[in-house]
């Protein structure tokens, strides 16, 4: 029996059950009927996987996406534990990045942008041991930020950058291990 069909039986049976006790008599035990025993479950579809969930070429740069919508959030929201857990412990800019937006969303900071837009991915490149790259062509919106110590508002210029994104496949996920400017 689905899990639908024992809470409304459950449910059916309540009043019963109360009317059988107001009576005085002992209640009949209510049993299911043949038909609703059984009918097979209902089995509901796997999920379908993300885009950035496959471990192939067009995995990884939908992967390398997804990390910068999760950059986007941890910097203009202050969510950084989204990012961080699809980052590896190691990534010194994954965690500078987290630890700079919760700095920023605490009283007092200012962080006033727009998200970073992806202009370009490059195809993936494979290296040994076993790490993927990509070249990231981004388009960086001007910011006015603000630490909670800091008495000035800084203000940074818009512009674009080639980013080198390193990443694993580690256990059944992508991890982001480096994100660094491309000279």
């Amino acid at each position: 029996m689905t899990w639908v069909r024992r809470t409304a039986s459950a449910l059916l049976a309540l009043p019963l059950l109360a009317l059988s006790a107001c009576s005085g008599e002992k209640p009949e035990p209510i049993m299911p009927t043949e038909s609703a025993s059984s009918s097979p479950e209902a089995s509901e579809p796997a999920p379908t996987p993300e885009p950035w969930e496959a471990k192939t070429d067009d995995g990884a740069v939908a992967f390398v996406r997804h990390w910068f919508d999760l950059l986007n959030v941890a910097r203009l929201e202050g969510e950084t534990e989204p990012l961080l857990g699809v980052s590896t412990k190691d990534c010194a800019t994954c965690n500078n990045v987290a630890e700079l937006a919760q700095r920023l969303h605490q009283p007092g900071g200012i962080y006033d942008s727009k998200p970073w837009q992806i202009l370009q991915i490059s195809s993936p490149t494979k290296y040994d041991p076993p790490a993927w790259q990509v070249a990231v062509r981004v388009l960086q919106p001007a910011a006015r930020v603000k630490l909670p110590d800091e008495k000035k508002v800084h203000e940074t210029a818009r512009g674009r950058k080639t980013l080198a994104a390193t990443f694993f496949w580690r256990g059944d996920q992508w991890k982001m291990h480096e994100v660094a400017p491309v000279e």
